[in-house]
């Protein structure tokens, strides 16, 4: 057994046992109050997050094992994809590719140069 399997699988089992404590305490409060609404809301979300991990566990569990027989041996080096791409983050412009014949917007004459040198490769 893997270390992140047991982690998973006693995160799961807190997390069904913090279920089971607020559904008892919301069985204790007024209904529609303010602490049973809290407490409905904790054991679901609770619940979710038990199941989540009881699931992540299963699926891990023969994963590891796996991966490290299939683990190469003697590697010297990694080679780079020959031409790393960018990626671009939420809410960044993207700039039209090099090479299309045009200039991407806002680049300085100075700098002109530089980009057609470097599209040309």
């Amino acid at each position: 057994m893997s270390k992140m399997r047991d982690h998973l699988i006693s995160t799961g089992e807190f997390h069904a046992n913090m279920s089971k404590c607020h559904k008892a305490m919301a069985a204790e409060c007024e209904e529609d109050s303010p602490a049973d609404v809290f407490h409905k809301a904790a054991a679901e979300c609770h619940a979710q997050m038990a199941a989540k991990c009881l699931d992540a566990a299963k699926a891990e569990s023969g994963d590891l094992e796996k991966a490290d027989q299939l683990q190469p041996t003697k590697v010297s080096a990694v080679n780079p994809s020959p031409q790393p791409r960018a990626v671009y983050r939420d809410g960044q412009r993207i700039m039209p590719a090099a090479g299309a014949g045009e200039m991407p917007p806002n680049v300085p004459a100075i700098y002109q140069k530089i980009f057609a040198q470097e599209s040309e490769d």
